[in-house]
């Protein structure tokens, strides 16, 4: 399945019962239906409110991570570190086909709006997967970027803890469209997710914007073991 990853990290705890209730609110007014869930594969607990309530607060064994598969679909939400978590490691992906993504793309967009608005991340994108990325490895750790991605929300704790100042250049980097949100930043790549020159223009943004904005990667995993220290 060609991918489509909508990713969401926090530097706050997840684990109340407030945030379960809101995460069922999006099912709800997204339809969004969920099938099997579980914290380990293969997945066998039928999806239920409460069920759901109950392991996205109490964990299993203070594990804090489990996966919801979506109704009549290859797609996932997987729910990672709620609790307790390295911080900016605290979070969810919702992951979908290209195919569901483009069908229905103006309610993933609304989604990834709402959630950007209503529950403060850290960090959070819209991204695609990319082949020339298939093999990169990345330093360890959560409070910085990985990657330009084709939509990307990037708070003002972020862009704080990094020294970038982003909305007052983002402009000048030709992307689509980009404006001050919420506490933070978001702005897009390109129109299309599916756009051949993706790659290319998110590694121009990211050598314009500067290395010590984003994780360190490599193909050669010695390499960013030199990196680490």
């Amino acid at each position: 399945m060609r991918e489509v990853r909508l990713s969401f990290n926090f530097f706050h705890d997840l684990e109340n019962e407030k945030w379960a209730l809101q995460m069922l609110n999006i099912f709800d007014t997204f339809q969004i239906e969920i099938g099997k869930m579980g914290f380990y594969e293969p997945l066998r607990t039928e999806f239920s409110n409460d069920t759901f309530v109950k392991m996205w607060t109490e964990g299993d064994d203070d594990f804090y991570s489990f996966i919801c598969r979506l109704k009549n679909s290859k797609g996932y939400l997987n729910i990672h570190n709620l609790k307790d978590g390295l911080p900016g490691n605290v979070g969810f992906v919702f992951v979908v086909s290209k195919t569901n993504f483009l069908n229905e793309m103006d309610k993933w967009i609304r989604l990834f709006d709402r959630i950007c608005r209503e529950w403060g991340p850290f960090q959070a994108s819209i991204s695609r997967r990319i082949e020339e990325r298939e093999d990169l490895m990345y330093e360890t750790g959560f409070s910085k970027v990985k990657e330009v991605e084709w939509l990307n929300y990037w708070s003002d704790e972020l862009l704080c803890v990094n020294s970038v100042s982003i909305p007052n250049g983002v402009k000048d980097y030709n992307c689509y469209d980009g404006v001050a949100f919420n506490k933070g930043y978001v702005f897009q790549l390109m129109n299309l997710i599916d756009d051949p020159s993706y790659y290319q223009l998110s590694e121009k943004i990211k050598a314009m914007i500067g290395p010590s904005f984003f994780y360190k990667c490599s193909e050669d995993l010695d390499l960013l073991d030199f990196y680490s220290h």
